[in-house]
């Protein structure tokens, strides 16, 4: 048994000059303690219980990268502010580093586990192909894909296709870049190209890639830059093309390209270089290319174009203008000398 007198209110003494000193200004409360009562005890630290992974999806396209999140409960099932070590039963399916990020790398299946202490969870995941790699295995077969020239990475493995030659990609793995110049590309573009709807550049310059550009090309709405020069590409340059409006470059050159320049191409706002030299291309430069207000340079030499517009002449940011070895006839507009001053 124990009884608790308290004393409330402040408290004072009289000190031997007479005056009053404040001892304390708070309540206080004394405790006796009878005998044989037991010490009271500290709150035991939590122990850990159990452990939660959290993952946006368990199906990962080979090449792609998925952040995991795990959370650590005590046995009252409260809240661990703790860090789990985080491993994978494949490395070679899929890595995870120590903050949970999973990449990857080729198909098959793979647990990632969390662990804390002697506690742990685990996860399944599955790693597939990414649907862009379709269209690449149906560009290696168009283009004669057995006789290129790939020294950073063979074509057709169950690897992500960033490890391919010539391909990039994003976390996700969609194809971003197909870069293969001079990699001895023969055939014809297949229509299957259109089907990379992330890809952002593609440079397939300096091979034997024949027929003309397939209209497919106009789905490519991400693309920004884009070099099909130095190919025996034949036909007319597509309209289509005027409808990637990302595009910020447009190489065409040394090529086969026949007929008119297409007045479709004015729609390319954003084309800063646009370089159509070395085709066959005929008849007048339309005047639509003037419409291209953030053209920088225009290279339409060695063809056999006819005229020059006088909206030209309105390309307030063109530095760089070659219409050498054409079939032009007429003045040369006076706008012209806004930017290119005799």
């Amino acid at each position: 048994m124990s009884w608790s007198p308290r004393l409330e209110g402040p408290v004072f003494v009289r000190s031997a000059a007479g005056t009053a000193r404040v001892v304390a200004v708070v309540a206080m409360a004394f405790v006796l303690a009878a005998c044989g009562d037991e010490p009271v005890e500290p709150t035991p630290a939590p122990v850990p219980a159990s452990i939660t992974i959290t993952a946006p999806d368990t199906k990962l396209f080979a090449g792609s990268t998925v952040q995991l999140s795990a959370q650590v409960y005590g046995d009252a099932g409260q809240v661990l502010n703790v860090e789990v070590q985080w491993s994978s039963s494949d490395t070679t399916v899929a890595s995870v580093n120590g903050r949970g990020a999973v990449t990857a790398l080729q198909t098959g299946a793979v647990r990632i586990r969390a662990t804390y202490g002697n506690i742990s969870s685990s996860i399944d995941m599955l790693v597939e192909h990414h649907p862009d790699r379709a269209v690449l295995v149906d560009l290696y077969r168009a283009l004669d894909g057995p006789n290129w020239v790939t020294p950073e990475g063979p074509w057709l493995t169950d690897r992500g296709l960033d490890a391919w030659h010539g391909v990039e990609t994003d976390l996700r793995g969609n194809v971003t870049r197909l870069s293969l110049p001079g990699a001895g590309l023969k055939g014809s573009l297949p229509p299957a190209i259109g089907g990379l709807d992330k890809l952002a550049e593609l440079d397939l310059s300096g091979n034997a890639i024949s027929g003309p550009i397939p209209p497919e090309i106009a789905a490519l709405q991400s693309l920004e830059r884009l070099n099909l020069g130095g190919n025996p590409l034949s036909g007319p340059i597509p309209a289509e093309l005027g409808t990637l409006e990302s595009l910020t470059s447009l190489f065409l050159s040394r090529n086969r390209f026949s007929g008119p320049i297409p007045p479709e191409l004015g729609r390319l706002t954003s084309l800063e270089r646009l370089n159509l030299e070395g085709n066959q291309l005929s008849g007048p430069i339309p005047p639509e290319l003037g419409q291209l207000t953030s053209l920088r340079t225009l290279d339409l030499r060695n063809n056999q174009l006819q005229s020059i517009p006088a909206e030209i002449g309105g390309l307030a940011k063109l530095r760089l203008l070659v219409l050498e070895r054409n079939r032009l006839s007429g003045p040369i507009p006076p706008e012209l000398g806004t930017h290119f001053p005799v």
